[in-house]
């Protein structure tokens, strides 16, 4: 029984270098330095707050208009300007005390949030 455990085990540790030395060197550095996997953010942008989470293929930005912040009148209609990488900016209308979320996805690069701010138009 020992001699066909030791093989297992052989066998095993053999296929793991294998696939370790069949990856190239740089597909397992594919993110830039600053990129944390999972890593929660969370702001405000004027009437605004928000949330988004990074991921390799896609970031979902969630966002909420609050009627009640300090020193500015928020009631109304309301637009957020979100723009993610090289994409084009998105910009929507969202209505006071609402809420809602946006998906952006790209399979070439990192999506990345650089600016999410409000807007008078779109």
């Amino acid at each position: 029984m020992r001699i066909r455990t030791k093989a297992a085990v052989m066998v095993g540790t053999i296929a793991v270098a294998a696939t370790a030395l069949a990856a190239p060197a740089g597909a397992a550095t594919a993110h830039p330095a600053s990129w944390v996997p999972g890593k929660t953010h969370r702001g405000m942008a004027g009437c605004f707050s928000y949330s988004y989470r990074d991921s390799q293929l896609s970031v979902t930005v969630y966002y909420h208009h609050r009627t009640k912040v300090k020193g500015q009148s928020c009631g109304g209609t309301r637009r957020i300007k979100i723009t993610v990488g090289h994409m084009n900016a998105r910009c929507f209308p969202v209505a006071a005390g609402k809420g809602g979320h946006t998906k952006f996805v790209n399979h070439v690069w990192i999506p990345k949030v650089k600016k999410i701010q409000q807007v008078s138009k779109c």
